[in-house]
């Protein structure tokens, strides 16, 4: 399968409406030049003018040329205007408070225009654009500046949760509650039963009142010395007894259905979230902070759960209002337009309590996790915290943003405290006004004394669940902004599989990297075209100063990022057209700062292949030189260790680290600086272990101290994403380039630190 190249994998945008942005004077000024408006593939915004004091310029491109057009005072006027062929470079430079742009035209540099430093990515992209089109032509996709601008996709209103990418005046709340039922389409059946015992509730509720109608009227009545039939007052009685027996088992069944469905259906989501997340790419982990994501699968699932069943009393309370209001007219048509009186203002009010309530709701959920980020960063880093004597100034960061949350909070709270008592205050009114003309109507004889107190009884039910209907409002507020995450989580892309991955049976362990561009951010790449092969069971050292971009040719390898041009092949086979299971069965990996997992040594030996015996683990550790540590531990290879290895030195954990990999079985190897950080002695038991790691395998290690590379078969030199050198050490050393400089540079140091040492 092969991939068609592109200068950069940066996906095309759709196009904006350019001209409806552009201010009059800036169209004039444009088609003045002969421009055509709609053939414009760019228009960005700059809140400087020329001078660098607030002012406005605007600059714009079509297929051909780019322009710079300064604004003031309502008129227009050309600054510079460039053939896009003739732009050698182009590029962003901070300067102090603001930033410039600046393009190279037959070799000449000139200053297209400053900017406030916010807007430094968006033009940033511009240069790199313009950059990338010179270095591989006209083909390059136009980028969009506004890409990563924390701003509503929808309305373009700044997004105060960054992590979403549109605004909750934006959701589309149809939308949400129709993804919501598809998704609990498992417990359609179940939520249909849960209905029927709600109408059936319903239906039993409706009884009692007509009941005491008859009782009051036709036993108890007193008519000129004459009472009622005594023979109903037992059944009456027995009836209103067997009604609320009903009633009971009724709602003991609907309780359960209703536990039980939004129980299962919120496990059955919070497994799905996960699902979800472990296909998500190490950009979206490196983007999102480790408490916001925690928050949203394990305590925001947990509300919904609450929300799910509050749903069903809503539902309930629905069905009561519809199926009172219909006894009540039926009943006194005359009484019923006196109960509708507080109907609208109570309606009303929810409406815009709703609608007030809606930001405050937001800020308390932004509140909350950015308190879980907070603690769990702290939690994280204890040992740096204790070690610098942070911990007054962290108690402090925590109580602040615990004191935002306690505002959010009681925004919320005091305000649903100020709404109910209004709306219990107009439902009571309702009632008094039923007395009263209810009352006037039994004197006048128009109605029965029973049928007033049958109609009171309703109207209690009938005000009841109409006041917990006014709770919808706070409760849908909860409900859409937490249905909104979740779906925002569940439709993040996972990475990409290919649509029929190459199988092979096993990997030979032939690596090329071919032209291989890539950059966290596509518009600032990180490594720029590095090419390179490496051979089966061949070891190359990858060397360079710190940032160079020797982690993140790693980081490819192990494609954990996909390059954004060019190609990484294993075995000739494109990386992607490989399965993920594929890839990271044949690549292991042992890093600087290993992680070992909550649980006994044997258990993080085996992570890899958790079918592993314990004489394969014995083995793996054996070679590791990790057996001997263990076996003088008092569990030996049943002892637990705390998470990240807490319990073991530095070198037990690599070597256990070590161990993992050897019992993984890869055919290639990666080692990230994996003796950086240990003292010699350990170093030397650490590379015994790793001589019998790479035997048979493709190995690829990065390491500051050089000294670890001296069986090496080659050496890689990257300095600042591009590759400067390569070869067998010892030929390095004779040509005296940058690897002869690092060497020196790092013997001196260590002659330096032996004289101290003295």
């Amino acid at each position: 399968m092969r991939h068609i190249e592109q200068p950069v994998a940066i996906p095309a945008v759709v196009k904006p409406d350019f001209v409806a942005q552009l201010p009059p004077s800036v169209t004039t000024t444009l088609q003045a030049e002969g421009v055509k408006l709609d053939a414009l593939t760019l228009a960005v915004q700059s809140d400087l003018g020329p001078d660098g004091r607030f002012g406005e310029q605007w600059l714009l491109m079509d297929s051909h040329d780019l322009w710079v057009i300064e604004r003031h005072n309502g008129t227009a006027n050309l600054r510079h205007k460039f053939p896009l062929d003739k732009i050698e470079d182009a590029k962003v430079e901070r300067c102090v408070g603001n930033g410039l742009m600046q393009v190279t035209v037959e070799q000449q540099p000139h200053v297209l225009l400053h900017y406030s430093n916010e807007l430094t990515d968006r033009f940033g992209r511009v240069a790199h654009y313009l950059q990338t089109r010179a270095e591989y032509g006209a083909d390059v996709p136009v980028p969009d500046p506004a890409a990563d601008s924390h701003t509503c996709l929808v309305c373009g209103r700044p997004l105060v949760d960054t992590s979403s990418k549109v605004c909750p005046n934006c959701i589309q709340r149809g939308k949400l509650f129709r993804r919501l039922m598809d998704l609990a389409r498992p417990y359609w059946g179940k939520m249909g039963l849960i209905v029927i015992l709600l109408v059936a509730g319903v239906l039993v509720d409706l009884l009692p009142p007509y009941l005491t109608r008859i009782l009051i009227d036709d036993v108890l009545r007193v008519d000129g010395g004459t009472g009622g039939d005594p023979t109903l007052l037992p059944w009456l009685v027995g009836g209103l007894l067997g009604i609320q027996i009903i009633r009971v088992l009724l709602t003991i069944v609907t309780n359960w259905s209703t536990i039980n469905v939004s129980t299962r259906f919120t496990s059955y989501i919070r497994d799905r979230l996960f699902a979800h997340l472990k296909k998500l790419s190490v950009d979206y982990f490196d983007k999102n902070q480790v408490g916001r994501l925690m928050t949203r699968i394990n305590q925001d699932t947990e509300e919904l759960q609450g929300l799910v069943s509050q749903m069903t009393t809503f539902a309930l309370n629905i069905l009561l209002v519809v199926g009172i209001g219909v006894v009540l007219f039926s009943m006194a048509p005359s009484l019923g337009l006196y109960v509708l009186i507080p109907t609208p203002f109570v309606v009303a009010a929810a409406y815009f309590y709703y609608r007030y309530m809606q930001p405050h709701f937001r800020r308390f959920w932004v509140a909350r996790w950015r308190l879980n980020a907070m603690l769990n960063t702290f939690l994280s880093g204890v040992r740096v915290v204790k070690a610098f004597a942070q911990e007054d100034e962290e108690e402090q960061r925590y109580h602040n943003r615990n004191v935002t949350l306690l505002n959010s909070r009681l925004q919320v709270d005091l305000a649903w405290s100020k709404f109910f008592p209004l709306i219990s205050f107009a439902f009571g009114a309702g009632g008094l006004i039923i007395w009263y003309a209810g009352g006037r109507a039994v004197l006048a004889d128009r109605i029965t004394l029973g049928t007033l107190m049958a109609f009171l009884s309703y109207l209690g039910m009938f005000y009841g669940p109409l006041s917990n209907l006014t709770h919808i409002s706070q409760a849908l507020n909860r409900f859409l902004t937490i249905s909104q995450r979740t779906f925002e989580l569940l439709d993040e892309e996972p990475e990409k599989e290919p649509v029929q991955p190459v199988r092979t049976a096993r990997l030979g362990g032939k690596i090329e990297f071919d032209k291989v561009t890539f950059g966290y951010d596509p518009y600032y790449p990180v490594i720029r075209d590095v090419s390179f092969t490496v051979e089966p069971g061949e070891m190359i050292g990858i060397v360079g100063h710190s940032g160079a971009g020797k982690t993140t040719l790693v980081n490819l390898l192990c494609r954990f990022y996909d390059v954004t041009h060019g190609a990484i092949r294993i075995d000739g086979v494109d990386l992607r057209d490989l399965s993920m299971e594929e890839v990271r069965q044949q690549v292991g990996i042992v890093l600087q700062t290993p992680f070992l997992f909550h649980g006994t040594l044997a258990e993080n030996i085996a992570y890899g292949r958790p079918d592993a015996t314990r004489r394969e683990i014995i083995q793996a550790a054996k070679a590791a030189n990790a057996h001997g540590f263990i076996t003088q531990l008092p569990e030996g290879y049943d002892t637990i260790v705390g998470e990240g290895g807490a319990g073991l030195s530095g070198g037990e954990r690599q070597r256990i680290s070590i161990a993992r990999a050897i019992l993984h079985n890869p055919r290639i190897l990666i080692l990230d600086e994996a003796t950086s950080s240990v003292d010699t002695d350990t170093e030397r038991q650490i590379q015994e272990a790793l001589n019998e790691l790479v035997k048979g395998r493709t190995t690829i290690a990065i390491a500051h101290r050089l000294s670890t590379l001296y069986n090496a078969d080659r050496i890689i030199v990257i300095n600042r994403g591009k590759l400067e050198e390569q070869g067998p050490p010892k030929q390095l050393m004779d040509n005296k380039g940058s690897f002869y400089h690092l060497v020196q540079m790092q013997t001196q140091l260590a002659s330096l630190d032996g004289v101290v040492g003295v």
